[in-house]
């Protein structure tokens, strides 16, 4: 199986140190016999903890057209940034 994803974000800034992605994507699936199309809408927190170092939790809904299935899932990890 082979995701390709392309995202389009708006970045908000609720508080100095809290920051908030919205947006929306489309995803392509390919599987050994079939591919399919997803939409995807998301929004990404950023939660600072220490110096250049951030947690980031990004709560996707997306919908596959071919399947036609509804998914949520949540991704967490670590972001570093080079400054």
């Amino acid at each position: 199986m082979v995701t390709l994803a392309v995202d389009a974000l708006y970045p908000l800034n609720l508080d100095p140190n809290l920051k908030l992605d919205v947006g929306l994507g489309l995803g392509v699936i390919v599987l050994s016999a079939a591919t399919d199309v997803q939409l995807r809408a998301l929004a990404g927190f950023e939660f600072p903890l220490q110096g250049n170092l951030a947690l980031r939790a990004e709560p996707t809904l997306a919908y596959s057209f071919s399947a036609q299935q509804a998914s949520l899932s949540v991704l967490f990890g670590p972001r570093l940034y080079f400054r």
